[in-house]
């Protein structure tokens, strides 16, 4: 049983019009009534996305006849059209954590998910930036290649300033066309902070509804560090339409988990009635001491 692989395409008259494409294809000499057959179509082997194919089949024995041999097909060959659809990007997850003790380290934590193989040659590179722009890579990862197979990489910078972002970048090759001169150089970013000098970080902050009571706003807290040590918050809520308010509360978040992602939750004590886009003033205070200061935006749909 033999594999061809031909391009769909159309002449000047407007009928389909097969094109051979040439791949080395190993023949079956054993089969089964059902069977799967993988056919390789690496980067430039002449198969490219967003490209209608056919794939045709056929079916060979051998006969013997008077000391004689010779092949016969056993039926009209049958073929499959398909598109080859593009390629998905790959997914890469990043997250980061700081040193407990002391906090002058942060780690990134990096897992490429590369299911269908768009990054060239399976590796990626890192750069790490401080607030600046300055690029910062320590020389133990500086120009080396980590291979995507390598799940939860680490990669550690010491001695970081307190109160600064520190930004990782993933850089890699890729090629979602499957073509030998379409390679891309992409990247993927992730933003960090270390320790302020209170040694608390509120982390990322979103606004979001309360679900029991529709007109009151939730704050939801990820990546946060030492967040319970904070006993106060200022705020000042505000929108185009007039809403104004200021107010100062009790900070008690409440820790949750959901899907294995741990976060803290606070329910800011207004209400708010009206539909509109609300602009949120945060300050965060340890005994009178400002620890942070946060502005984030809130939709409200009634």
């Amino acid at each position: 049983m033999i594999y061809e692989v031909y391009k769909v395409g159309q002449n000047e008259a407007g009928e389909e019009e097969l094109t051979k494409v040439d791949l080395a294809i190993d023949p079956d000499y054993v089969f089964s009534r059902e069977m799967t057959k993988y056919i390789k179509v690496s980067p430039g082997s002449g198969v490219t996305t967003e490209q209608r194919y056919a794939v045709v089949i056929r079916a060979f024995t051998m006969i013997d006849n008077n000391d004689e041999s010779y092949e016969i097909e056993l039926q009209p060959a049958s073929s499959y059209h398909y598109t080859f659809n593009q390629l998905r990007q790959p997914y890469i997850g990043i997250s980061s954590a700081r040193d407990n003790s002391d906090g002058l380290s942060l780690t990134f934590r990096v897992s490429v998910y590369d299911y269908q193989k768009v990054i060239y040659n399976d590796n990626y590179r890192v750069q790490i930036l401080d607030q600046e722009g300055n690029d910062i890579t320590p020389d133990e990862y500086k120009g080396k290649e980590y291979h995507t197979d390598q799940y939860n990489q680490k990669f550690t910078i010491n001695q970081v300033e307190p109160d600064k972002q520190y930004t990782l970048k993933i850089l890699y090759t890729m090629n979602a066309v499957n073509a030998a001169d379409t390679l891309v150089e992409e990247e993927k970013t992730y933003v960090s902070s270390s320790l302020n000098d209170a040694g608390v970080d509120v982390g990322k902050i979103y606004a979001v509804t309360n679900l029991d009571d529709q007109t009151k706003v939730n704050l939801v807290f990820y990546d946060s560090y030492r967040l319970t040590s904070i006993n106060n918050i200022r705020y000042s809520i505000y929108s185009n339409n007039g809403y104004a308010i200021d107010n100062q509360a009790a900070f008690v978040p409440v820790l949750s988990t959901a899907s294995g992602v741990t976060y803290y939750t606070y329910t800011l004590p207004d209400s708010i009635t009206e539909p509109g886009v609300y602009y949120i003033q945060l300050q965060f205070l340890t005994d009178d001491r400002v620890i942070a200061e946060e502005s984030i935006q809130y939709n409200f749909v009634d």
